[in-house]
Formats: structure tokens, C-alpha cells, sequence
């Protein structure tokens, strides 16, 4: 079986997005590495030794961004894991994560048909900036539910050839354009994908959250991913705020110090 893992970041991010890769292959060695940009500068194509970095504009796809309300700091590659199926065909599963998520063991699935995500009990009903845009998007999708858990940003893992089939990506360009006429632009990835979640549920399979932890964790033996959410990156020297943060923050400082 063919995987990858990828990464859709601007070109100041390289650094960071590489050493997550990194990170992730340690323990997933049969996974390739890709970065996912608009542009990257020849010094980040040559920080990037043993790993693909390609360069797409999907600014077409995705306009207007510097007329968001909100989410102005995020730039468009937040967007390209959508795509990521659409340049990778050749392989049977791509993982996207993000620069800040920090993996610790093996990741192992079972097959699903289309897009996987992790959930842990956020209620999509939940979600203050979905309920705030809520009426506005029952008029262009009056069946649009808010009934099940909401999956999280950080880690999602695409199945390229049941993405092809339901047309996932051009799902996704007509939803993030449709909220923009209809007054309720979707200004990030995480807000878009929830959107999509509200109208295709079935083509989404949840991931438990051992997967991935946002937060704090009772245990952090069996966690595969975490996400640092917080302004604690691991490359800076902001304190975590809570002791699971603190552990994976120490981890990847370990990890990136030994290369």
C-alpha cells in the first residue's frame, strides 16, 4: 500500500512543517513526505532533502481571502490539504497534518471510502462560528444538520481514489464560495471542513481520539498525535499550559535536536 503524508503551508513556515514531517516518518517510515505550497524560495527547497515539495496557486479556487471578517493571520495552503488528492492520485491514502502536530506512534487504520477525521465529543451544534452563520446557511442549505460530533483540525487522512469519485475538492470550492454569497464566508479550513460535515456526513468516518489529542490526556502511552493548539509551539519558548502540551513540546524538542 502507497501513503503519504503531507503538509499545505506557506513558504515561512518550511522549517517548522519539515521537521513534523520528520517527526511523523520516524515512526511511519513507509510514508513519503510532501510539503504543499504556492511558492517556496530555494532556500526551502533546499532545506528539504529526502522530501517532494510542490508548488500550486488555488487562488481561484479559494478568492477573497483578504476580505475575510476574520482568520486573516491563516494563509490560503490552510486550504490545500483538500486538494492534496488532486496532485497525489497514485496513492491509496494521504494523511495531512500541520506543522504543530506532533506525532508519537505508528498511525494504523482500518480501509474507509472517502475522508477520515478525528473526533472526541465536540458537538458540531457546538461550534460558535458555525451557529453564529447558522440562518444564513440554511438559505442556501435548509438541510444542513448540526447533529453529530464535530471532526477536528490537525489530522485528516484522504482516500484519493473515493475522493475522485464524489468530487471532494470541487464539494469543497462550491461550499467555501457559496458562504461568501450568501454573507457567511467560511474563513478557515476547520470552519469549511465543519460546513462540509453538515451537508455530506456520510462521507466522513470518524477516528477515535486516541488518534489525535487536543488538550489535556488522561494517559499519553497510547496517544498517536498531538495537536498544540495553544501559542506553545514547539519551536518557540512560549510555557505550555497544561502538562500533556508540556510532554509532547519536550518530545519533538528531543526529536529535532538529535537530526
Amino acid at each position: 500500500m502507497k501513503r503519504a503524508v503531507v503538509i499545505g503551508c506557506s513558504d515561512n513556515y518550511t522549517r517548522y512543517a519539515l521537521e513534523a514531517l520528520r517527526k511523523f516518518q520516524s515512526v511511519n517510515p513507509d510514508y513519503d513526505g510532501i510539503l504543499l505550497g504556492r511558492q517556496f524560495s530555494a532556500e526551502s527547497r533546499r532545506l528539504l532533502t529526502g522530501l517532494r515539495c510542490i508548488e500550486i496557486d488555488l487562488r481561484e479556487a479559494f478568492p477573497l481571502l483578504d476580505k475575510r471578517p476574520y482568520g486573516t493571520g491563516y494563509p490560503i495552503e490552510c486550504f490545500y490539504h483538500f486538494y492534496a488528492y488532486k496532485v497525489l492520485p497514485e496513492y491509496d491514502y494521504i494523511v495531512s497534518i500541520e506543522p504543530d502536530v506532533i506525532t508519537q506512534l505508528p498511525l494504523a487504520f482500518e480501509p474507509f471510502p472517502y475522508i477520515a477525521g478525528v473526533t472526541d465529543g465536540n458537538r458540531i451544534s457546538e461550534f460558535h462560528p458555525i451557529l453564529t452563520d447558522l440562518p444564513l446557511i440554511r438559505t442556501a442549505y435548509p438541510a444542513a444538520s448540526v447533529e453529530g460530533d464535530r471532526v477536528r483540525g490537525g489530522l485528516k487522512i484522504y482516500n484519493p481514489t473515493g475522493c475522485e469519485s464524489i468530487g471532494l475538492f470541487e464539494r469543497i470550492v462550491a461550499l467555501y464560495k457559496t458562504s461568501w454569497e450568501i454573507g457567511a464566508p467560511r474563513c478557515g479550513d476547520d470552519s469549511l471542513f465543519v460546513l462540509y460535515q453538515m451537508i455530506y456526513p456520510d462521507t466522513v468516518t470518524a477516528l477515535d481520539r486516541r488518534f489525535m489529542v487536543i488538550g489535556e490526556a488522561a494517559s499519553y502511552t497510547d496517544v498517536v498525535c498531538f495537536h498544540d493548539v495553544s501559542s506553545s509551539k514547539w519551536w518557540n519558548d512560549v510555557p505550555s499550559p497544561t502538562p500533556t502540551a508540556r510532554f509532547f513540546k519536550e518530545q519533538m524538542r528531543a526529536f529535532v535536536s538529535k537530526l
